[in-house]
């Protein structure tokens, strides 16, 4: 019995070398070496006409700003948001202004508006507004700044100075910011 199972085992080995010698194939192998990988950009570049000085206010008025333009250096397509940022220990106007943002072209001509109706002040300083989507590498964004003062503001404001930082906010296109401007 022994012999058989032996024998057995035997003819197994050679059989399976058998088929292992029939079923040969040709190969080559090719490593390409130093492949990169890199991750595209969503910045800002230059901003000119800023910081915005708007002066001689009173109750009643209507004011605004000279152009202000955004570069946006990004290599990705981006989307352009802005927000406002209370500057401490100054006068704080946000109860009595209100606000409206024009889009311009590179000639300064009207495009669109940002806010087409007048807007609280109030609104920019706890959440972000759109202002310009699909921006390409080195688009100019171009904008005019209104502002109302409110019949109702206090005499007590008279003379005083109101500070804010307007936050610009760069995002890849399609994407939604976190957070709040006065959070950073």
């Amino acid at each position: 019995m022994k012999r058989i199972a032996l024998s057995l085992m035997t003819i197994a080995v050679v059989a399976t070398m058998a088929a292992s010698a029939t079923n040969a194939y040709f190969s080559d192998t090719k490593i390409v070496a130093n492949n990169t990988f890199s991750t595209g950009t969503v910045t800002l570049g230059e901003v000119y006409n800023m910081p915005i000085n708007i002066s001689g206010l009173y109750p009643g008025a209507e004011k605004s700003s000279d152009l202000v333009a955004v570069n946006y250096t990004g290599s990705l397509k981006g989307d352009l948001y802005f927000g406002f940022k209370e500057v401490p220990g100054h006068a704080n106007f946000t109860n009595y202004i209100k606000f409206q943002v024009e889009v311009l072209d590179s000639n300064g001509n009207h495009v669109d508006w940002v806010y087409p109706t007048w807007q609280e002040a109030l609104y920019p300083y706890t959440d972000w507004t759109k202002a310009a989507s699909g921006l390409n590498q080195n688009d100019w964004a171009r904008y005019k700044v209104y502002v109302q003062m409110g019949t109702d503001t206090p005499n007590s404001l008279q003379g005083k100075t109101a500070y804010a930082d307007i936050v610009f906010y760069a995002i890849q296109e399609g994407a939604t910011p976190t957070g709040d401007p006065s959070s950073l």
